[in-house]
């Protein structure tokens, strides 16, 4: 999402927008590990859930077709002048992991919620089962669907963008990953950028906020990813 910086307007308003991006998995997550899959009746405090009992300003996380709530430890991060968004939760069990029912892995989709708002779309980045002498600590760390455009390189035939606002800039280069840019409204895209030359290993995500720092503008992820 692109919206005119508060340098220059004083308000942020615009920032409110949605956004929707391909579900499909971009290739290039192949190359995360996973740890040790969530085993979901042996979690005490992780359970299946519907909007008639969740309640409200508690954080869930729905993943694989389960909604999963009690998380003991929070750390959500939403970013107004970057991307991508993140989380990190956890919760402890002093009983031991014998089921094969999995909550989630490394790669899997995710849509993390507090109440009934969606906060962050995107991706479990690692999940992990640690042991003490007390008992199991379990952790899912991910982040929102742009984390493609930080952890990528840029692509594009040729190299060079010619006469492209930041906006176009945008598009073409999260286009790859199936995510989709939009301009907030009364938003100005600014004057197209005369040529955008792409450094060998550069990441999308520096080309689009240097390009809309020179226009003026705020390059972020809103709860849609």
């Amino acid at each position: 999402n692109l919206s005119q910086s508060s340098r220059n307007t004083g308000d942020r308003s615009g920032a409110a927008l949605v956004s929707r991006s391909d579900p499909r998995r971009p290739a290039c997550h192949s190359e995360w590990s996973a740890i040790a899959p969530f085993h979901a009746d042996r979690i005490a405090g992780a359970i299946r859930m519907t909007d008639a009992h969740k309640p409200d300003g508690d954080l869930s996380i729905e993943v694989g077709g389960n909604a999963i709530t009690g998380w003991e430890a929070i750390d959500v991060t939403l970013r107004a002048e970057a991307f991508p968004n993140s989380f990190a939760i956890s919760l402890c069990s002093k009983e031991p992991i014998t089921s094969k029912v999995v909550i989630a892995k490394a790669g899997d989709p995710c849509v993390v919620k507090i109440g009934s708002d969606t906060v962050i779309t995107g991706y479990v980045d690692r999940d992990s089962n640690t042991t003490s002498a007390d008992g199991h600590t379990l952790s899912l760390i991910g982040r929102g669907k742009t984390q493609d455009l930080t952890d990528c390189s840029a692509e594009w035939d040729g190299g060079q963008i010619l006469s492209a606002t930041g906006l176009e800039i945008a598009k073409k280069l999260a286009a790859p990953y199936g995510i989709e840019v939009k301009l907030a409204a009364g938003t100005d895209a600014g004057q197209p950028v005369p040529q955008t030359n792409i450094t060998y290993g550069e990441t999308a995500a520096g080309i689009i906020q240097r390009n809309a720092r020179n226009a003026g503008l705020l390059a972020y992820e809103d709860s849609d990813g």
